[in-house]
């Protein structure tokens, strides 16, 4: 309807806390979990629900995937609900978290007496993280979650959740976990309602909508959560009284009298009502439209962002009209006058319950008929059709309350996840060839794995499961193919071809300099998640290049390889600063001690500053359980012949410290630098101290251990200088190094850096910095480039600072400056 008054006697009537247009809730959801009638349950189906989650991945073939009806969708795993904690309490709604650090995929899954959290990065096989309880011990069969700025907010319904309110979970605590699937704690707490039935939240704006709780008549109840950790009161609408279910955005359709406003779409039940939400303390009914047949305005979405078009559902349309699974598309173009353009009629009498929209598919939970995904090609006439299935309820289609609560499809992986209600947590991948009628890919022919190894990556012919996954840059993506040799300066960014082979995985191919180089932040690729837990160590080994034209623009600029064990951070590979670099094929290697699910994560940065050309890639990368004698080598890049370079400097300390020095600026109390042969030291599962020099018997290295924190370093910095060195033309400067550190996070002062000095040691440029992380010590190559005409110093600093506790230990080898 057109009420261009409306907005403002709905605000008259706020003030006199009248529900002018609206109505109290007609009666409470009416869901009843019933699962009877369900048919015969396959055997998988039986040992699922006693318990059971070791099922295989299972591709969709003739219409079924492990007994489970389907149609172009995948099934990839299941975990039971007695394996994710809250004992036998059934599932509710779900959502979803990428940890923006690891790439990692969290399934958020709500239960009737709290939340349990499962990662899902490797979909055949989800670790159960953690279980957090209802506030205040609350439970009863509603519970909704949504995610702004890598904190989860929750709420609960039902009588029993009478101060439940909301709930802050920090999600950024799941990375680090000591006791992996134990009992979680809030993290914060907003009091002033009680029971709520949904949770929006406006990304954009960092405002979370509260409906269906007992303030604001059950309507909008409105918190400021730009602080996730503080979250406030910031308004309340209740002139359409109670909300079920509400999608909140900052409009950018074609109704330019609300362009660029916040505006709810809220579902009251028998209406879809519009709310102008931009003014919190003086939010503005728009509209409110109602429908013929109309029984439960539950839920809808907008197709996509350029807020056109709505579906929704109606939650009791089914039962009480006997009619299939019904759902109703508007033309919201005009808000002031939203219109239903048409109806969806499913094949199944199911009801119907949540949807979401990706792509310009709709994704529908149809509690029996399972995940339901349909196309809307033909949307604009008020058409849909079906294209892809995944059944959670075999047996059943009959429109009772029991099967699938909702999906969530928003994973970077395509991986969909499912709660189904009395089960547990399914994890499925839609076939998107066979959906948009693509040839189905060529499955790449694997690197065949050398003996004992659990993964090798030559990139010959596929990515190897690598992805991008938590990149914040504009351009440079990591790609398979074969780089292209680009040169600036005299100094060459992108090595030209792969270290063996002709394959690599690398920032971008290059036409010409500067062309698809890293821009506008981090470019991050991670590895698939390996499991390595049959092993007590294994060596993991790569190839990598990076190349960098300006030094000194950007501190943010630079490039890392990071070994990752069970999502932690063990080992830092590669760290490379903001210096320029010739890029050329180098190995690096390291041990990592009591493997589980062993990635690899590399990061190629320019920075905000921007301007720099910046490339990296990996190849031959390899992960093997230790060998004897030391770590499984990377195959060596075919050489170019070149014309040896004249050294200026070659120091592998072999005869002594070579006028290397303690500085006295030092505040250690133990661990100065010492020239002699380093003697491996283990603790706490890491390895602190490498066993021998990088080449020779001799390297310069924090003291000599003859047991794990005897003359480590203590109680400050140890700092090491070079004598001044001096170099006539344009040289690199290359050197080993290690750094071992058992305990993460105790202290921000922990860490390792080497810096150079092209001025005779006035100021220093970043080659290597390590901060307060865990580290096996393992020898790893880093270089730079001096300019012609130098004064080169060197510092190396090695901190274990004031909270004391820790084992570091720090050392460098083969410190050569040669021309280029």
């Amino acid at each position: 309807m057109k009420n261009t008054q409306l907005r403002y006697i709905a605000s008259f009537c706020m003030l006199l806390s009248s529900v002018a247009f609206g109505h109290s809730a007609m009666f409470p959801d009416s869901f009843k979990f019933d699962d009877s009638n369900e048919g015969t349950p396959t055997t998988l189906l039986k040992s699922l629900q006693e318990g059971s989650s070791a099922v295989a991945a299972s591709t969709c073939v003739g219409g079924s995937a492990n007994g489970f009806p389907c149609d172009k969708v995948d099934f990839q795993s299941f975990l039971a609900k007695a394996n994710m904690g809250g004992g036998s309490g059934n599932l509710n709604d779900i959502w979803g978290w990428t940890d923006p650090l690891t790439g990692n995929e969290i399934a958020i899954v709500g239960r009737v007496a709290g939340t349990s959290f499962v990662d899902i990065t490797n979909p055949a096989s989800p670790v159960f993280l953690g279980y957090l309880p209802s506030h205040n011990g609350g439970r009863d069969s509603w519970r909704d979650i949504k995610v702004y700025n890598d904190h989860a907010f929750i709420v609960a319904d039902g009588g029993g959740n009478p101060t439940h309110g909301l709930q802050v979970f920090d999600l950024n605590t799941l990375r680090n976990l000591s006791n992996p699937g134990g009992t979680l704690s809030e993290t914060a707490h907003l009091g002033g309602f009680g029971p709520a039935h949904n949770i929006a939240i406006n990304e954009d704006t960092g405002y979370a909508y509260i409906v269906g709780s007992n303030q604001c008549s059950g309507g909008l109840y409105m918190v400021d959560i730009t602080n996730p950790t503080s979250p406030s009161f910031a308004g309340c609408f209740s002139a359409d009284g109670y909300t079920h279910d509400t999608q909140c955005v900052v409009y950018a359709g074609p109704d330019t009298t609300y362009r660029g406003r916040e505006i709810c779409a809220a579902y009251n039940e028998d209406t879809i009502t519009f709310v102008d939400v931009t003014n919190k303390s003086n939010p503005v009914q728009i509209s409110r439209e109602g429908y013929s047949g109309s029984r439960y305005t539950h839920q809808g979405w907008f197709l996509n962002d350029s807020h056109e078009i709505l579906i929704m559902n109606d939650e009791l349309d089914e039962t009480r009209r006997g009619i299939n699974t019904t759902s109703y598309i508007w033309d919201v173009s005009d808000l002031d006058n939203p219109r239903e353009i048409g109806r969806y009629v499913g094949p199944t009498a199911a009801t119907d319950h949540n949807l979401y929209t990706k792509d310009n598919f709709i994704f529908e939970a149809n509690y029996r008929a399972g995940l339901r995904i349909l196309s809307t090609d033909n949307i604009t006439n008020g058409q849909l059709e079906e294209v892809a299935v995944f059944d959670t309820i075999p047996g059943s289609n009959s429109a009772q309350m029991s099967g699938a609560w909702s999906s969530y499809p928003y994973f970077e992986s395509g991986n969909v996840i499912l709660s189904d209600i009395g089960t547990g947590l399914f994890v499925v991948a839609p076939d998107w060839d066979a959906i948009n009628g693509n040839p189905p890919t060529p499955t790449p022919t694997p690197t065949p794995l050398p003996n004992g190894c659990f993964y090798a990556a030559t990139f010959e012919s596929a990515s190897e499961g690598w992805t991008n996954t938590g990149s914040s840059c504009s351009t440079g993506s990591f790609v398979r193919g074969t780089p292209t040799e680009t040169t600036t300066g005299g100094a060459i960014l992108q090595v030209g071809g792969a270290a063996v082979g002709s394959g690599a995985w690398f920032t971008a191919p290059n036409t010409a300099i500067g062309t698809d180089d890293v821009d506008g932040g981090t470019c991050q690729t991670t590895s698939p998640a390996i499991d390595a837990s049959s092993a007590s160590s294994v060596d993991v080994s790569l190839a990598y290049f990076h190349g960098q034209r300006d030094p000194g623009d950007d501190a943010s600029d630079g490039f890392v390889i990071e070994i990752l064990n069970n999502g932690n951070v063990v080992n830092t590979l590669v760290n490379i600063g903001d210096v320029a670099s010739a890029a050329a094929w180098a190995n690096a290697a390291a041990t990592v001690a009591n493997p589980g699910s062993i990635q690899i994560r590399v990061r190629a940065t320019d920075g905000a500053s921007g301007g720099d050309i910046i490339e990296g890639g990996i190849d031959q990368v390899l992960v093997c359980p230790t060998a004897p004698g030391g770590p499984t080598p990377t195959p060596t890049p075919t050489p170019t012949p070149t014309p040896a370079p004249t050294c200026t400097v070659e120091q592998g300390f072999e005869s002594g410290s070579g006028g290397w020095t303690n500085s006295t600026a030092s505040s250690c109390s133990t661990g100065d630098f010492v020239t002699g042969t380093p003697s491996e030291q283990n603790n706490g599962g890491v390895t602190t101290q490498v066993g021998g020099a990088n080449t020779g018997s001799n390297a310069y290295f924090t003291a000599t251990n003859t047991t794990a924190g005897s003359n480590d370093v203590d109680g400050g910095t140890c700092i090491a200088t070079s004598p001044s060195y001096s170099v006539g033309s344009a040289s690199t400067l290359s050197l080993a190094y290690f750094h071992g550190q058992r305990d993460g996070g105790d202290d921000a002062g922990d860490g390792f850096s080497i810096e150079f000095s092209t001025d005779g040691g006035n100021s220093f440029n970043s080659l290597v910095s390590v901060g307060d992380v865990i580290s096996n010590a393992s020898w790893t190559n880093a270089s730079a480039q001096i300019p012609a005409g130098s004064n080169v110093v060197l510092r190396v600093q090695c901190s274990d600072a004031a909270a004391g506790g820790d084992l570091v230990e720090c050392g460098i080898d083969d410190v050569n400056i040669c021309s280029n």
